[in-house]
């Protein structure tokens, strides 16, 4: 066994055996043909965008999404998968095309896990431990998985080629770079050296400057760890440490080279915090940075393996005392997500579990070999354990938590049922009707057909003047019928749709965005519970006037007439509620 579990081609084909095994988890969601979260349908729609016209479009502030920013996402990553779709397209729709292209990142994800592990170890063995605690964390199966579109996910694996090249780059002129003899003139050994120190940095360059044009929080999270590398190979080797500044200089210029052609001309113009001012009401406190602190969400999604972090954190450092270059980084590799996990950094929120599974691999071979030294027979048995424990308990605690969305329940599908019934009653009875619904989700498109979204998440329908319709159909909502009626005429509006889950803060907050709309004189709410979206919605005299009361009511209008309407068992109000725009009588 232990002969066996020593020759490379075991070693490979039990790295395909931990890719495949986390598979399932990551693909239970491909059978729905749908995505998880809107955000991935809004990536879904510029994907789109780049297919039909060649570029994504660039619509002004409230043409946008209902956050009404500028457009501030990096393009590569809505580039890189319209183009790669077009290489598949006659086998797979664009939907099913991402939900493999997800798998095939999170395969990308497992590699780079194993070579940095391997890396740190020079242990191949062990270096499958932490990846598959990897395939099999919760933290990052959610990160990477059918139903999931995320542009950071190719931010992270762009960066972490760039940093591992720099890793390389480091062992190399730490263990082989020696200075040219005196005699050489021409020293050709050097600039040898040198050639090759300059080509690792621009390519780790070229593939950081992707990351960031993927995905800006790379800023935060990967860029604090090139001078990191340089700072390691400084304190490892003190004669290279002006050419380590060189080196990091010139990597800097590259990175820059290639992402800020983006990031100027929106720097420019938007300022660092790029968030429009009509929005700083919604924007005051929520940063960039998306804090939150979830402490028990990163140490759930990293599974067991963040309980190695203290023990190679020590072991770490005790080597970079000894002036070990590639202990030196991980050891600031630790402090960073730690630190960052407690400020509140999100991102850290896939990175952590990254940086886990890695200390997994160096904590369980350092331990095993130290203890075991030479005695390869109780390594053997060790990994085996190891490998079995580690799949097993990690399988189970994600399989507990994720699990298959079901379209029959209302909230957990962005497409729930009952939106998808009512799109396709109007789709069969009002094909070509332009509509005013305030939350429509990308998601419902196929059951949609001909029908024009004036307003909502994502705009179906722009008419001239569209930069208003924002604002528009926020007054449709809270004015009386007669002035409801006329911002219909504007555009030509026939159906208008209510949504329960309208009624939720965030949504009445987007609600209420124009400036001259003061809540408080329409609605009083109050959470039934603290920390809950559950509340309490009580409409005041001039609220029961509006269009958003008498939907929820189902009434009879006089320029509207309710055609569709859906009830939940036990609830009073409507799950759905249409109304038709009655055209005004011939005289």
């Amino acid at each position: 066994m232990k002969i066996l579990l020593q020759r490379r081609s075991v070693i490979y084909a039990l790295l395909v055996l931990v890719i495949l095994i986390g598979l399932p988890l990551r693909m239970q969601n491909i059978k729905l043909n749908a995505y998880i979260s809107d955000d991935a349908w809004w990536h879904y729609r510029h994907i789109e965008e780049v297919l039909k016209y060649g570029h994504r479009l660039n619509p002004d502030i409230y043409e946008f999404t209902t956050l009404n920013r500028p457009m501030t996402y990096p393009p590569l990553f809505h580039y890189l998968v319209a183009y790669s779709y077009r290489l598949f397209s006659r086998w797979f729709s664009l939907v099913r095309f991402t939900h493999y292209f997800n798998i095939f990142e999170a395969v990308l994800y497992l590699l780079f896990i194993y070579l940095f592990s391997y890396k740190f170890t020079k242990d191949r063995l062990f270096s499958l431990i932490g990846t598959l605690s990897a395939s099999v964390s919760y933290g990052m199966i959610i990160r990477a998985r059918a139903g999931e579109l995320m542009p950071f996910v190719p931010g992270d694996l762009f960066a972490l080629g760039g940093i591992l090249i720099l890793l390389y780059q480091l062992e190399y002129m730490v263990n082989r770079a020696q200075p040219a003899p005196q005699h050489d003139n021409k020293g050709g050994h050097s600039e040898l050296q040198d050639e090759k120190s300059f080509l690792l940095t621009l390519s780790a360059g070229i593939l950081l400057g992707l990351s960031l044009l993927s995905w800006s929080g790379g800023v935060l999270i990967y860029l604090p760890l090139i001078p990191a590398v340089f700072f390691s190979l400084g304190i490892a080797r003190p004669k290279l440490i002006r050419k380590s500044i060189g080196l990091f200089v010139f990597c800097l210029v590259s990175i820059l080279l290639i992402s800020f052609p983006w990031y100027f001309p929106l720097i420019s113009k938007y300022g660092l915090n790029p968030h429009s001012q009509e929005m700083h009401w919604f924007m005051k406190d929520f940063t960039v940075l998306h804090q939150i602190k979830p402490l028990g969400l990163y140490i759930m999604t990293s599974g067991s393996a963040i309980f190695f972090l203290p023990l190679v954190f020590l072991n770490t450092i005790y080597r970079s005392l000894k002036k070990e270059p590639l202990d030196i980084f991980l050891t600031f590799w630790i402090i960073l997500g730690v630190v960052a996990t407690y400020s509140g950094w999100r991102g850290y929120v896939a990175v952590v579990p990254i940086i886990a599974a890695i200390t997994m691999s160096v904590g369980a071979s350092r331990t095993a070999r130290f203890l075991f030294k030479e005695r390869k027979t109780n390594i053997t048995w060790v990994f085996i354990f190891l490998f079995l424990l580690v799949g097993g308990i990690g399988y189970y605690i994600s399989e507990s938590n994720i699990s298959p969305l079901d379209q029959e329940r209302l909230g957990e599908l962005r497409s729930n049922i009952e939106s998808i019934r009512m799109l396709q009653y109007l789709r069969e009875n009002y094909p070509a009707a332009i509509t005013i619904d305030h939350i429509t989700w990308v998601s419902e498109d196929e059951a949609v057909g001909g029908l024009r979204m004036v307003a909502g998440q994502y705009l179906e329908y722009l008419p001239q003047g569209a930069s208003e319709v924002f604002k528009d159909v926020s007054r449709f909502y809270l004015s009386g019928e007669e002035a409801a009626y006329k911002i219909c005429k504007k555009y030509n509006v026939r159906l208008a749709i209510f949504r329960k889950h309208f009624l939720q803060l965030p949504q009445l907050s987007i609600l209420f965005s124009p400036p001259e709309i003061k809540s408080d004189e329409y609605i009083k709410i109050s959470r039934l519970r603290p920390n809950s979206l559950d509340m309490r919605l009580d409409f005041t005299a001039k609220g029961r006037e509006t269009m958003l009361f008498k939907m929820i009511n189902r009434m009879q209008m006089k320029n509207f007439e309710l055609i569709y309407s859906s009830q939940g068992k036990e609830d009073p109000l409507p799950q759905l509620a249409v109304y038709k725009v009655n055209e005004p009588a011939r005289q």
